[in-house]
């Protein structure tokens, strides 16, 4: 099943063209302070439920603060989608591609993020290289209709910022561990 998967998957992506970027997501839907004056100056936000296949939704929720980091939540998993705050890697494009397609015949979409990771140098920020980020989460209908990751490929600091939230700790978008409520400070 995981090598029908990934094939499938990279057949999906050797058929997405440049013009189709950023698939379900497009930064001119997203709302910024001056559609929602709850957001501050910089932030951006975006909603909307996208159907599973087989009567079945979920929201998809993307928050981008003012400094350029985004992240994306869909039911259980969540990860970065949005990086253009240059502290030695961002987004080529800054969004990600996030696409939802039944990989495995199940009658059930799954999640497929996909884009490229651009490194720069600490001073000047020119990008110095590229590497693929592709992950893929499969929903589980079966498992408490949960979004289970399936696949991950790419830059080895983001592989705990793609997670499906399930037995393993949160991490900041540089792969730290990030404190549970009692250990932040009051």
């Amino acid at each position: 099943m995981k090598t029908t998967i990934i094939c499938t998957c990279f057949a999906i992506l050797a058929v997405i063209s440049p013009a189709q970027a950023n698939g379900i997501l497009n930064l001119e839907e997203f709302q910024t302070s001056k559609t929602n004056p709850s957001l501050m100056p910089g932030e951006r936000h975006f909603e909307r439920p996208y159907d599973l296949g087989r009567g079945r939704s979920m929201p998809i929720i993307v928050d981008v603060t003012a400094k350029g980091n985004g992240v994306m939540r869909a039911l259980n998993a969540e990860f970065p989608v949005y990086d253009m705050h240059d502290d030695g890697n961002l987004f080529r494009n800054g969004l990600l591609t996030v696409e939802l397609a039944d990989l495995d015949g199940d009658g059930f979409k799954d999640l497929i993020v996909f884009g490229v990771v651009d490194f720069t140098e600490e001073k000047s920020g020119r990008v110095t290289s590229g590497q693929s980020l592709v992950a893929v989460f499969h929903y589980d209908p079966d498992g408490g209709g949960v979004m289970r990751l399936r696949f991950f490929s790419g830059p080895e600091m983001l592989r705990e910022c793609f997670r499906d939230n399930l037995q393993r700790p949160k991490v900041n978008l540089q792969g730290q561990p990030t404190p549970g409520k009692d250990q932040r400070a009051k």
